[in-house]
């Protein structure tokens, strides 16, 4: 477990959008934390002793911290 880190969870991307990415696959991480830099780092320093599944290519991983700017949406 990492710091910081409440929830994660991995998607298939749909092949709906041809073109718009490589990647077969997205995992949302949900932090919770007032220092997002310092999960990242820890996310990284954990990264060696972590069990990973062979499908992962992590020279081709792409990460980005994101902030949510308003509420969750539902339809009525």
């Amino acid at each position: 477990a990492v710091d910081g880190i409440t929830k994660a969870q991995r998607f298939a991307v749909a092949d709906v959008m041809p073109g718009v990415t490589d990647h077969k696959y997205v995992a949302i991480y949900e932090l919770d934390t007032d220092d997002p830099q310092g999960v990242v780092k820890g996310l990284n320093a954990a990264l060696p002793t972590m069990r990973m599944s062979d499908a992962i290519d992590l020279k081709s991983a792409k990460m980005s911290v994101v902030s949510a700017v308003s509420g969750e949406q539902t339809s009525a």
